[in-house]
């Protein structure tokens, strides 16, 4: 929802504040759009954590508040080390030390 009009001009090739921008079909990060020094940087990107490999996830686009982000939000992990604070916990953190200046 939040994502910069322009980024998705470069990415996509696409507003993505117009109806056309709610199907997935359309936000394709792949291949890269021609003239696009942006979206050839995020292939570049995929291009290098995918080196070396014979398989690979495909790369796709979830918007935030669609059914689909339902669908993989079960996939989502919270990446927590030990002696470390989960996400929320680190969050109300950084809210109680911006509250206490």
């Amino acid at each position: 929802r939040g994502l910069d009009r322009q980024w998705g001009q470069e990415v996509f090739q696409i507003d993505l504040a117009s109806p056309e921008a709610s199907d997935p079909a359309r936000l394709q990060v792949e291949p890269a759009r021609a003239g696009s020094q942006l979206s050839e940087r995020v292939n570049r990107v995929l291009k290098t954590l995918r080196a070396g490999k014979a398989t690979y996830a495909q790369c796709f686009v979830v918007r935030q508040g669609t059914p689909a982000e339902m669908h993989i939000a079960q996939y989502f992990v919270e990446d927590r080390g030990p002696g470390t604070q989960s996400y929320p916990d680190w969050m109300q953190a950084i809210h109680k030390g911006v509250l206490s200046k």
